[in-house]
């Protein structure tokens, strides 16, 4: 992908769509302890999830550049950076046991993703 849009782009890195913690439904916490919606002006005016922006997330799994690009800008990401989606199942960081025991669990049913066509995205 990165060789085929070398016209546009130097580096490559591996994102996910954001779906479950999308910021659309971020809260704020009062001192009081109530909460208020982060992006809407009250809860009446949340958007409904088919009418959300898509957006992803940076999932750590793939990093390529030129290495000229990675001299000059120091880092992966730049204007100059393409995304390659990473199915969701497949881009989950373990910080906790909590996040070992899910990844357990997914390579324990990927029948079951295939069969629910999960697997069919790579």
């Amino acid at each position: 992908m990165l060789h085929a849009r070398r016209d546009v782009a130097d580096s490559i890195v591996g994102i996910s769509r954001v779906e479950s913690t999308h910021p659309e439904y971020d809260v704020r916490v009062g001192e009081d302890g109530l909460i208020s919606p982060f992006m809407a002006s009250n809860f009446n005016t949340l958007k409904r999830r088919q009418e959300i922006e898509v957006l992803h997330f940076l999932e750590g799994s793939l990093y390529i550049t030129a290495t000229t690009a990675l001299r000059a800008n120091r880092g992966f990401y730049h204007d100059r950076t393409l995304g390659y989606e990473v199915p969701r199942w497949k881009s989950v960081e373990i910080d906790e046991l909590v996040d070992f025991l899910f990844v357990e669990t997914l390579l324990g049913n990927l029948d079951q993703l295939t069969a629910a066509g999960a697997l069919a995205h790579n």
